[in-house]
């Protein structure tokens, strides 16, 4: 009985040593994805797999690129990745080329984004848009004929400040004026995009704590925007950002669409959504046929109350 009991005992412990070996921490997951790429999966037998959003990828599998294909890898310690050179990429291999060390910030972020993003999967975000915002700030909707896709206050970081605007299709040729508290006219801009990038360390601009920004058509003035204000953050309150901001950016070096994506939701996290708009439309500069990156820059605007129906 005794030797039966034994033999069990080991049996059980290899049993348990087996299974959390079989359960190796992932190494990278797929955060964004263009084309058919595949994952063969060994803990399936080899089987391929169609590359999703989300999904983890251990270090004995193998990832095919699709030709013209993209995929976005966020690894473990939230170092980031991006494949696009068609073929067969052996996970072993590319987690050689990560440098896992100081990777707490950027794993964070990451994870977040990851969230958000395979919510998207199983849910509306047009359904919930009113369950999900939580940032102080955000826009009113109102009948204004242009509509400033912007909180109607908010810091900035900078040092640029980019605006953009719905307004009706007929309307081509727009007047963007800058004013201070006191309403004085401080910059006039025009435009004939629905969007502007506002240098805020402009000298006509550097010395003012509040800018309030106005859109204007300019066949009709009448037809106007709703006001923004801008306002700069205090000499402490830099402080605090640059030091984090700094920790964040040393951990994303490169200058990628993912790192993009994760530097964009530090700033959403610290209540900084101009700046995070910013690195989003730079994102997709940067991978404009990526729809993930598209899907993540649609799903910040409407959880914070940004969106334009």
């Amino acid at each position: 009985m005794k030797t039966n009991f034994t033999y069990s005992l080991i049996s059980v412990f290899c049993f348990i040593l087996t299974s959390t070996q079989a359960q190796d921490p992932y190494v990278f997951r797929v955060l964004a994805s263009k084309g058919q790429n595949t994952i063969k999966v060994t803990s399936s037998g080899g089987e391929a797999q169609p590359v999703k959003t989300g999904v983890k990828i251990f270090k004995e599998d193998e990832i095919t690129l699709a030709e013209e294909g993209y995929i976005g890898l966020v690894h473990s310690s939230g170092k980031t990745i991006e494949l696009k050179t068609p073929g067969v990429h052996l996970v072993s291999d590319l987690q050689s080329k990560i440098n896992t060390s100081s990777t707490s910030l950027a794993n964070k972020y990451a994870e977040f984004v990851f969230n958000q993003m395979t919510k998207a999967e199983s849910e509306d975000i047009n359904k919930n848009s009113r369950v999900n915002n939580k940032v102080t700030g955000s826009v009113e909707r109102a009948s204004d004929p242009i509509h400033l896709i912007a909180p109607n206050t908010t810091y900035i970081h900078g040092p640029i400040a980019m605006i953009n605007w719905d307004a009706p299709e007929n309307t081509t040729e727009f007047v963007v004026t800058v004013k201070n508290l006191f309403d004085n006219n401080l910059l006039t801009e025009e435009t004939n995009v629905k969007n502007i990038s506002i240098d805020i360390n402009d000298p006509k601009l550097k010395n003012e704590k509040l800018l309030i920004i106005n859109v204007k058509s300019k066949l009709d003035s009448k037809m106007t925007s709703n006001e923004v204000g801008i306002k700069k953050l205090s000499e402490k309150e830099l402080e605090i950002i640059d030091k984090d901001l700094a920790a964040l950016q040393a951990e994303t070096t490169e200058e990628t669409p993912l790192n993009k994506i994760i530097i964009a939701t530090f700033y959403e996290q610290n209540h900084l959504l101009l700046d995070a708009i910013v690195n989003y439309e730079a994102a997709l500069k940067l991978a404009p046929g990526v729809q993930d990156f598209k899907t993540a820059y649609d799903m910040f605007l409407e959880r914070n109350n940004l969106k334009i129906d």
